[in-house]
């Protein structure tokens, strides 16, 4: 069988945890342009351009021949039409994945009948909603592993279909976190992340736990070496979090600290929760602990609304905060949405021509953080090798590193010092 992801984090480790239960029913997993008996297509709807992405790959998996498998945000989203592209014959969304295996192995004998498709999709009930825990087993030659901590979201933004689709807040039992955390330790991995829909709202359905608690978790972890946390808004950044970045070496100073625009009318609009003071007051406190701290970003550009100068408005507290990164969409129009329904869209031409502008001073914004790094030693986490024969890793605070060494290094965690950067990447020396 073979697999292929679209979308985020999220999506990667669901089809890891699929996976995980082909190879313990004996299945052998390939390459996704290998011919194979199932295809399981694990499909994103965060925009538009996501659901177009996931139609042309489940085509491409329907033209192999086998059985087709679609499942995530938009087999969830949009079953009906998933379920009506020819040569689809089951349909998941995003509950009951570990009814795959057993669905495939026994489809031929009691579902390619009539119509042969299977439709598991379904809407949430609260009374019997439970995360579903599907840890990722049998990991092997990884430095990095991705560690789900909850599904669903309960924010709703007004530009956001995920809360329909992913459905509320479920969190993952803290022992079921740390068992996992603990076998993939012992796989040898020396980093993990922990994700999820909406990370933040860790522990909001269960008594007396939140984000803080598993990052102690992983912390403490023998042979983790380093805790990354996914996305998160400038709320989470509570007097526990911090206490936790000044605890615990092992969390890593970088924060994607989600902002979607730096200009409160537009943050309003968008039902974000936040001003732009709060948000500046959450990077001050992050880097009055990790000073070298990084911090990433989400922005959307083009919202309903947005004027001229709203933009420019964005534009300047994107420079005024000296983002490390920036990643930036302009605005999809989602059915279902608040902001489908707003006055004052934006022409399409406008949306992007601010999303080239917001992407631009982003590429500076890197460049310059990555400037005030060299000369500096960090350690580095070796994952892979060039073609070139030099190993390749990353620095706690998200720079990615290369450097030459006689022997294998790859994950092994060793200090660097950087010296250069040639057409955007960073070039080191072991120290």
């Amino acid at each position: 069988m073979a697999a292929v992801t679209l979308g985020c984090k999220v999506n990667a480790y669901d089809t890891e945890s699929v996976l995980a239960r082909f190879r313990e029913a004996g299945y052998e997993v390939k390459d996704w342009e290998d011919k194979a008996a199932v295809y399981i297509v694990n499909t994103c709807s965060v925009t538009a351009v996501s659901d177009k992405k996931s139609r042309q790959m489940i085509r491409r998996a329907a033209s192999k021949g086998g059985i087709v498998v679609v499942t995530g945000c938009y087999a969830q989203n949009k079953a009906e039409e998933a379920r009506n592209i020819p040569g689809v014959h089951i349909v998941t969304g995003v509950k009951e994945r570990g009814e795959i295996v057993r669905l495939v192995e026994n489809y031929h004998d009691n579902y390619s009948g009539a119509n042969g498709i299977i439709n598991l999709v379904t809407g949430y009930n609260r009374d019997k909603l439970l995360f579903e825990n599907m840890p990722v087993k049998g990991l092997t030659g990884r430095t990095r592993a991705f560690v789900k901590i909850q599904d669903g979201c309960e924010n709703f933004c007004s530009y956001c279909v995920i809360p329909h689709i992913r459905g509320p807040v479920r969190s993952r039992l803290l022992d079921d976190v740390a068992d996992e955390i603990k076998a993939v330790a012992a796989a040898g991995v020396k980093e993990v992340v922990l994700t999820g829909i909406s990370v933040a709202s860790y522990g909001q359905d269960l008594p007396d736990l939140s984000l803080p608690a598993v990052i102690r978790a992983a912390a403490n972890a023998a042979g983790i070496e380093r805790v990354r946390v996914s996305s998160i808004g400038p709320g989470a950044v509570t007097p526990g979090f911090l206490g936790a970045l000044r605890e615990f070496p092992a969390l890593c100073g970088h924060v994607h600290l989600s902002l979607q625009a730096g200009c409160d009318r537009t943050l309003a609009r968008m039902n974000r929760k936040y001003t732009t003071d709060e948000y500046m007051g959450a990077v001050q406190a992050i880097r009055s602990i990790r000073p070298d701290a990084s911090i990433t970003t989400d922005v959307i550009t083009g919202f309903p609304g947005e004027t001229e100068s709203d933009f420019e408005e964005s534009l300047a507290f994107a420079r005024h905060i000296r983002f490390a990164q920036l990643h930036v969409f302009p605005f999809s129009r989602r059915e279902g949405t608040a902001a489908a329904d707003m006055p004052d869209q934006i022409p399409k031409k406008i949306k992007e021509e601010r999303a080239a502008r917001m992407i631009e001073l982003g590429n500076r914004l890197k460049s310059d953080f990555t400037a005030r790094n060299l000369g500096t030693a960090a350690p580095v986490l070796f994952e892979s090798r060039l073609k070139s024969g030099a190993y390749t890793g990353l620095t706690p605070n998200y720079i990615e590193v290369s450097a030459d060494s006689e022997t294998d290094i790859r994950g092994k965690i060793l200090p660097v010092c950087l010296k250069t950067v040639e057409n955007g990447q960073v070039y080191g020396i072991l120290c």
